[in-house]
């Protein structure tokens, strides 16, 4: 995605005519080109806007001075939040020494990050939802989160989502990929 591999002219041709291409479409639209380092980082903005959250990707962090301090997945629009996807990387003992380093020019800043890892996007998102809604000084609503759950179980991220994919492919049978076609 940071290479721009999906790019507006490609999608439909990408797609053809699977189900949930419009949907597909919408996001694609919505999204600044080229600034989305993984589908995670896709997956985090798209859970912000089911909520109702402005985001903005890869935002520049510069401090009152003018001193660049970070560069943050997602902004909050209008608050001092930035919300980050850390996988496994962020473990790696450099890796993690370079963010605790990051965080703390943040938290002189005045700003604060909160990081999340994909149980917390496709399980536990209603806590995304609270860190968003405490960030921006609106009441928590936990019912808020429906949109997201909603959209998940039609995409391929969940086996719902998945059976109905295959199930709409060519040479399938039962939604279980049995019965695919081979190439050649």
């Amino acid at each position: 995605m940071a290479r721009g591999d999906l790019s507006r002219p490609a999608t439909p041709r990408a797609l053809g005519r699977f189900r949930g291409n419009r949907r597909f479409r919408a996001a694609v639209d919505r999204r600044p080109h080229g600034r989305f380092e993984s589908i995670w980082e896709v997956l985090l903005a798209e859970l912000h806007h089911a909520v109702g959250v402005e985001v903005e990707p890869q935002h520049e962090v510069i401090d009152d001075n003018g001193v660049w301090l970070a560069r943050g997945d997602l902004w909050l629009v209008g608050t001092r939040r930035i919300h980050e996807y850390d996988d496994g990387h962020h473990r790696d003992p450099g890796q993690h020494h370079q963010d605790l380093r990051r965080d703390r020019r943040l938290g002189l800043a005045g700003w604060s990050r909160r990081g999340y890892t994909s149980p917390d996007l496709l399980r536990h998102a209603v806590h995304v939802l609270a860190d968003a809604d405490h960030a921006l000084g609106r009441r928590h609503d936990p019912g808020r989160i429906r949109p997201w759950y909603a959209q998940l179980r039609t995409s391929l991220f969940s086996d719902t989502g998945r059976r109905q994919f295959l199930s709409s492919l060519p040479g399938t049978r039962n939604g279980h990929g049995e019965g695919l076609r081979q190439p050649g």
